[in-house]
């Protein structure tokens, strides 16, 4: 009797508990729906893209949580990040996640301990060695969260070719600003990746020292000319990478007059994109964890995506950056157009793509899809005709698809992180916004698609796929292409 009634006791304490949380948020924020309205603009301009995150900072009173996969100290990092210095002033709580592996080299330890100077916390993912299988185990999670009351997801990290800024190369994507109650599940979610054992805080190496012990046993063992040589080598090259990283905090004349210019642009076009509302939203992420385990339990956001593909009514149409199946995604995409349902996808092809092996395997496989009814447009690699570039040098760069985004039937569409490849369904974390019974916005997103679309080359039989598959392709590129193949099909499952 005393053990049952233990037993109900504990299990009042655990509804008490879940209660709790969930009056206060999400049970599981990994995957989280609410029928509460919810305010949305969806971001497909650059330049738009980062105003809107820059007025979000600007407005932000209490914290702001950033999550990147990619943060370059260019002229997009440098105005973003003057921006967050200025509210870190004010007494806002700034948290910025960073991927080890891909930012570690740009936002290196000396960045961190300046900005951890201005009061700016900053953690690194996953800094496992590259030797270890756990190294493949990424965090592309793109998010903004600005006093746990709006978010910004979607494709955009923080560099210059996602805004619209670079004079070499740029990336036509899409982000979506959301505000209202699924907000606390992107919120919670950023909170659980960062107390998670994966992140860590990283120090900057320590000033060398000429009475340091290596230099003195260098100074014995080769003379004391080599010992000090090695000391003044390594002072120089500590006070370097420390003035780089002031550097990168320091405003200067140039920072101003492109800000000026990018805001000028930029709050024009904020002004024109998309504002809605959704009556039903969903956010799904990945948890951060690696191994088999995880590939089990914490891949959440590819079976959200595969089910609702599954069941889709007519047509699903994805515009993604990579586009390579797995054992996963393959038959489902059979079975979608075996019954005679329309799949559509934009992606890029070897000129417009900024991963050619990707386009290999693509290109690889494109008969067998063709065959089975899949409708391929690869973009053409120029700047969207309809929107205005800071100047000519980035309006005549080499441009690429970018953004991740599906719509399902006529009434449902994702904006997101996640890539239709097997990195995504396999090994980085995602994130991704959902909204369904929304036929307004389903229409525009499908509508901004078909216009990339129309600046693409539409592959609908073999003769169209030979016409453009190296249109404006150089010799060297395609001697890159054919030398990638082999090894990108064999390794094709890590893409």
């Amino acid at each position: 009797m005393r053990l049952i009634s233990l037993i109900a006791l504990l299990s009042l304490f655990i509804n008490l508990g879940f209660a709790q949380e969930a009056a206060d948020g999400f049970v599981d924020p990994f995957q989280a729906r609410s029928d509460a309205p919810h305010k949305l603009q969806v971001l497909n301009s650059g330049l738009s893209a980062i105003e809107k995150r820059l007025e979000l900072v600007e407005q932000a009173k209490e914290s702001i949580d950033l999550e990147m996969f990619i943060y370059n100290t260019d002229k997009a990092g440098r105005m973003f990040t003057h921006a967050l210095v200025e509210k870190a002033k004010q007494g806002v709580k700034i948290r910025l996640l960073f991927d080890h592996f891909m930012i570690g080299s740009t936002i290196s330890p000396f960045h961190a301990h300046e900005l951890e100077q201005h009061g700016i916390d900053v953690r690194f993912y996953n800094k496992a060695s590259l030797l270890r299988a756990k190294a493949q185990y990424r965090n592309h999670r793109k998010s903004l969260v600005v006093d746990g009351k709006v978010a910004v997801v979607g494709g955009r990290n923080i560099a210059d070719e996602y805004f619209d800024l670079s004079e070499e190369y740029n990336f036509v994507d899409r982000d979506l600003a959301i505000e209202g109650e699924i907000v606390k599940a992107v919120a919670q979610s950023f909170d659980d990746v960062w107390n998670s054992k994966y992140v860590i805080k990283l120090d900057r190496d320590k000033k060398p020292r000429a009475n340091d012990i290596k230099y003195l046993r260098n100074g014995r063992s080769s003379g004391h000319t080599s010992g000090r040589m090695q000391y003044k080598e390594d002072l120089r090259l500590w006070n370097r990478r420390a003035q780089e990283a002031k550097n990168f905090l320091f405003v200067t004349q140039e920072d101003t007059e492109v800000l000026e210019r990018v805001r000028t642009l930029g709050k024009d076009l904020l002004e024109k994109e998309h504002v809605d509302t959704c009556n039903k939203s969903s956010f799904f992420s990945d948890k951060p964890g690696h191994g088999r385990r995880h590939r089990r339990e914490g891949r959440l956001l590819k079976h959200e995506i595969f089910e609702r593909i599954k069941n889709v009514k007519d047509k699903v149409l994805i515009d993604t950056p990579y586009f390579i199946s797995d054992d996963d995604s393959r038959p489902l995409l059979d079975t979608l157009l075996g019954a005679g349902k329309k799949v559509d996808i934009l992606t890029n092809g070897v000129y417009s793509t900024d991963a050619i092996y990707v386009a290999a395997v693509f290109y690889h496989y494109f008969k067998r899809w063709l065959g089975l009814g899949l409708k391929p447009h690869i973009y053409q690699g120029d700047a969207l005709s309809y929107y205005p570039t800071v100047d000519q040098g980035v309006k005549d760069s080499r441009w690429g698809t970018h953004s991740k985004t599906f719509v399902f039937d006529d009434d449902s569409s994702m904006i997101g992180s996640y890539n239709f490849d097997p990195r995504s369904n396999v090994y980085s974390l995602e994130l991704a916004y959902f909204c369904d019974g929304n036929q307004t916005l389903a229409q525009h997103i499908r509508s901004d698609i078909e216009a990339r679309m129309a600046q693409s080359y539409y592959l609908d039989d073999v003769d169209s796929f030979k016409e453009h598959r190296f249109e404006r392709v150089g010799l060297f590129k395609k001697i890159g292409f054919y030398a990638l193949k082999f090894p990108s099909l064999l390794l094709q499952g890590l893409l």
